[in-house]
């Protein structure tokens, strides 16, 4: 595995609260949960061996395990990457190992899907770039390198897990717009549906609307509830009442927009002054630096160090905050990067498990160095080896990463797949220069040929017209265009440049 490193510094931790999954508003929040103290971490597993979340590697030995409340699911095993759990335990001085005493997970929604559609026009469950589809009128957003799936491929056909009607577990982070951006998907065989959100138009404790809000409070989702055979209501010692966010299980019912309840549970939380804390999510509800939200939980990130320090702070941006809690804000020490603009699609050159780098080669003289850290997920599509590591990455692999520039001008992943390289090469990034004359285009020292007639000029997923480099050179600026170069058959020449 990769030795202990962080691009981010966690001092020792102490007793903390806080429950996790999601996102929202101050009335529509998914920083649920139990009171009490010992909570250090929320944020998606990203490898095994031990635990990793939020660049720790907790060791998991005396832990005890909560997936979802499920008394048959007790151990490490039932964990997946991708999963937002919360961990409950104690971070070691060094800031990148610690040990777990619990790790708890809950989904943020199950149910059917509805109106799935592919990215780009055309592809399919396996070849698709992203997807997109509603479940019980909440859009969910998955990515071919960010969403985990069961099964060897990206968007598992062969389990059919993307088809419009399947029942679908989802756990994921939401934007400023009530956009669930999917961090894991599993296929689920019951008809049990489970969703967070908002109590409003209460009429009595079984009967009352669950509702769905984006960042500005706009209802965005209503659903009717009917709890009066529900066999557990918890959470609730004053009773159910208009602005309660909960938690409903039950059967739902597409003609009548009605989950007829068996469970519902209170998601409230309270969150205790403390030294450490740390949570990963999308900022939501930005006003400043000292003024906004991840999952719900108030952020003054005023004195943080922001890292990559190029980083401008703005809704939807997915971050990992650090800090102490005082008064139910986190003050935050850091602010650091969890996704980025650059993606890349590439042969394996070389590895370096001393300095936590992988080296890939866009084209036959062209190299990019990737940097690693604990924060780093490492999946394996073709050959679905958990757990997966950097050691185990061979110079016959063909790798995608997400991630972003730093100083130094490598790239740090926040996302390593391992792909078949059935589709070759492709860089997206910010154009570094271009040559008129030899009609080349560089992206983080690679450079591509284009030639008019091989070449695919694009914008915004619509072919320029004309159709030549012509057309496309005024559209062009250094360190500003962001482009996306595909090189299909990995000659060096650009197949298609389109600007995002």
């Amino acid at each position: 595995m990769i030795k202990p490193f962080k691009t981010t510094t966690i001092a020792s931790a102490i007793a903390v609260t806080l429950a996790a999954c999601g996102g929202g508003t101050s009335s529509d929040t998914d920083t649920a949960g139990i009171e009490g103290s010992g909570f250090i971490s929320t944020g998606t597993i990203t490898g095994f061996g031990s635990v990793y979340v939020n660049g720790v590697k907790f060791e998991t030995d005396s832990a005890t395990f909560d997936i979802e409340g499920n008394s048959s699911r007790t151990s490490q095993a039932d964990l997946a990457i991708g999963m937002v759990v919360r961990v409950n335990g104690t971070i070691n001085p060094d800031g990148v190992t610690g040990n777990a005493t619990s790790i708890i997970f809950d989904d943020e929604l199950q149910a059917p899907i509805s109106g799935l559609s592919f990215n780009p026009s055309g592809a399919t469950a396996d070849t698709a770039d992203t997807a997109s589809f509603t479940v019980l009128g909440v859009t969910v957003d998955a990515d071919r390198i960010t969403t985990n799936f069961d099964g060897p491929t990206l968007f598992d056909s062969a389990a059919g897990s993307l088809v419009d009607g399947n029942h679908i577990e989802i756990s994921g982070f939401f934007d400023s717009n009530g956009v669930l951006h999917a961090s894991r998907i599993e296929k689920q065989s019951d008809s049990k549906v489970e969703m967070k959100g908002t109590v409003a138009n209460y009429v009595n404790d079984s009967n009352f609307d669950l509702v769905r809000l984006d960042s500005n409070n706009n209802v965005i989702v209503t659903i009717s509830v009917d709890a009066s055979s529900a066999s557990s209501i918890e959470g609730f010692p004053n009773g159910i009442s208009d602005g309660a966010f909960i938690e409903v299980e039950g059967i739902y019912s597409s003609g009548s927009n009605t989950i007829t309840a068996d469970k519902v549970e209170s998601e409230s939380f309270e969150v205790e002054d403390t030294n450490e804390f740390e949570i990963e999510g999308y900022i939501t509800n930005f006003n400043s630096n000292s003024d906004f939200k991840i999952n719900g939980m108030s952020i003054d990130a005023s004195g943080a160090q922001i890292e990559p320090a190029s980083t401008i702070l703005a809704n939807d941006l997915k971050v990992e905050a650090e800090g102490q809690i005082v008064n139910n804000v986190l003050i935050a020490n850091e602010i650091s990067l969890r996704s980025g603009e650059i993606k890349i699609e590439a042969p394996v050159s070389s590895t370096d498990t001393v300095n936590n780098t992988i080296t890939v080669a866009p084209t036959s003289t062209d190299f990019i160095i990737i940097e690693v850290g604990n924060e780093t997920e490492f999946r394996d599509e073709v050959n679905d080896t958990e757990p997966f590591y950097l050691e185990d990455i061979t110079n016959s692999m063909h790798i995608a990463i997400e991630g972003y520039e730093l100083q130094n001008g490598n790239v740090f992943a926040d996302k390593v797949v391992v792909i078949d390289g059935s589709d070759g090469i492709a860089v997206d990034g910010i154009l570094e220069s271009f040559e008129s004359g030899s009609k080349t285009v560089t992206i983080l020292g690679a450079t591509f040929s284009a030639i008019d007639g091989t070449t695919t000029y694009e914008q915004n997923d619509v072919v320029l017209s004309p159709n030549d480099w012509a057309t496309l050179e005024p559209l062009l600026t250094p360190n500003t265009t962001q482009i996306e170069v595909e090189d299909t058959d990995s000659d060096g020449i650009a197949d298609k440049i389109e600007i995002d």
